[in-house]
């Protein structure tokens, strides 16, 4: 009658250890990623747009295409149309992350450059386990692939542009060829 006891005890803790390793919600995020928290006037840096996700990327669509940017110029750089994916740590829990677009900017004026804010629709690959108690305990059938949906939203954001500082006459002598 223990024995029965022990192993109805089991299972259902084993059956309770499963239901609670079931992985339905996407953490997915966004975030802009400058080269430079500052940019002089006439100067250009590199903005990575930088996709986050609990669950491997399938399919991402965005809305705008294009990131729009007001008081800059903006030009966009190739990327392959495979993007790849790396796993990386952000505040101490392991994410999948894809560079989406990369940008060099530039601005003509001082003041700053801000970049509109994006929408992006993923679709991400999760792992189904078996909801049959015993398919898990003896393995069963391979996991099947499910496709889960989220959305995420990139919030505006702004890059100052500063005036160039002046040189000193001890940068501009070491800046010039002539021999005294």
């Amino acid at each position: 009658m223990k024995q029965k006891i022990l192993l109805v005890g089991f299972l259902f803790s084993l059956f309770m250890v499963c239901r609670a390793n079931k992985q339905d919600e996407v953490t997915f995020f966004a975030h802009i990623i400058p080269e430079q928290n500052a940019l002089f006037v006439g100067d250009s840096c590199l903005v990575n747009i930088v996709l986050y996700s609990s669950h491997p990327f399938s399919e991402v669509k965005s809305s705008p295409e294009r990131l729009r940017v007001k008081n800059g110029n903006v030009r966009l750089l190739p990327h392959l149309k495979l993007r790849a994916q790396e796993r990386v740590i952000v505040d101490n829990k392991i994410f999948y992350a894809m560079v989406w677009q990369r940008f060099v900017v530039s601005s003509d004026k001082k003041g700053e450059i801000r970049f509109a804010s994006m929408k992006f629709i993923g679709e991400f690959m999760a792992d189904e386990a078996s909801t049959r108690l015993l398919e898990q305990f003896f393995g069963g059938l391979p996991h099947t692939p499910q496709k889960i949906r989220s959305n995420c939203k990139l919030p505006v954001f702004s890059l100052p542009v500063k005036p160039r500082p002046k040189r000193s006459t001890q940068q501009m002598m070491s800046a010039s060829n002539r021999v005294a």
